[in-house]
């Protein structure tokens, strides 16, 4: 077994990166789960795609953070995208108490929410069902005091009803692939605004337990009993757990989220930072040193945005690469 002071510094910073990711991953999950935003991010995609309103992700989400109101204009001038959240398919997925929208809207449930909405617009007496969509397009996504211009949603949408050819079923079929388009593309803008938030809650978490990286290396460094501690806990860590273990997305309800957090701080973030020595100790240290450790949080907080799935997987590597060699007792044997 090697016994190296730099690899076991490295180990013990790594194991502080795994166990903060994880922290920050359940904290990410509560914020997401307390403001439903999977929801909110489909109803943007949505909007997306039966308006002409240019929302902005991150935008939206601050909104539903601040509680800040939209432009009554952008928001309700479209009676495509109202009407389709108050079908009453739609309208019945949510809880309906604090969550109106759903999280997950199925592609036919879509398609057929959206032809039966196009075909209620007006009268189907002599014509098909798609000549009659078509003829109510016109009473859609205008933009106010544009009277004679179309908007581009239903230019969009009149494409995929020459491209059906009068055909319903093929319509439906277009639309359902349109929508699928837009989730992957949904699925990157969840992903890009998560990133963000992980960033932000680990620099918080990073600046209230003072996580300095500079400062842990240095403690490790020079405190032999501390690094021994830390490498144990990361080693019997590392053996007791997989990496399927760490999947936090499993768990939906809020109340489970708040439990494992404060089961994962308890059991293993809170002896670490006792060993470590992390934390600010009063409110005057934490003025006085705010600016010096700023940069260390942040290091730490840009290594938690790279998540603890990457973080657990090299602590893995890191934790075999030492123990492999031998003991310098055993090589003493040999030379006898």
């Amino acid at each position: 077994m090697l016994d190296n002071v730099v690899i076991d510094v490295v180990i013990g910073l790594v194991f502080v990166y795994c166990l903060y990711s994880i922290f920050v991953t359940i904290i990410n999950e509560i914020i997401a789960s307390a403001f439903n935003l999977r929801a909110q991010m489909l109803r943007h995609a949505i909007r997306r795609m039966l308006t002409d309103e240019d929302d902005n992700v991150l935008k939206g989400f601050f909104i539903k953070i601040f509680k800040r109101k939209r432009n009554k204009k952008d928001l309700l001038g479209n009676k495509l995208f109202k009407d389709f959240f108050d079908h009453p398919l739609i309208k019945y997925m949510s809880s309906g108490i604090l969550y109106k929208t759903p999280s997950y809207i199925s592609q036919d449930n879509f398609s057929k929410v959206l032809t039966d909405i196009l075909k209620e617009y007006g009268t189907s007496d002599g014509v098909t069902p798609l000549q009659n969509i078509n003829n109510n397009l016109e009473l859609l996504g205008k933009k106010t005091g544009e009277t004679n211009l179309q908007s581009d949603t239903i230019k969009l949408i009149s494409s995929f009803i020459k491209d059906a050819n009068d055909d319903l079923y093929k319509f439906k079929e277009i639309i359902e692939k349109w929508f699928n388009d837009t989730m992957d593309r949904a699925s990157g803008w969840y992903k890009r605004q998560t990133q963000l938030i992980i960033l932000i809650t680990g620099l918080i978490v990073s600046l209230s337990f003072n996580v300095n990286t500079f400062e842990i290396v240095d403690r490790l460094s020079k405190d032999k009993a501390a690094r021994e501690q830390i490498v144990n806990i990361a080693e019997n860590y590392v053996k007791d757990r997989q990496l399927s273990d760490l999947d936090t997305t499993t768990v939906k309800r809020l109340d489970s989220l708040v439990t494992t957090a404060h089961n994962l701080y308890k059991t293993d973030v809170e002896p670490v930072n006792k060993i470590i020595n992390l934390g600010w100790g009063s409110w005057d240290n934490f003025i006085n040193g705010f600016w010096n450790s700023f940069l260390g949080c942040f290091v730490t907080a840009l290594a938690i945005s790279l998540g603890s799935p990457f973080w657990f997987d090299l602590l893995s590597k890191l934790i075999k690469i030492r123990g492999t060699g031998t003991k310098p007792t055993e090589d003493k044997e040999k030379v006898k």
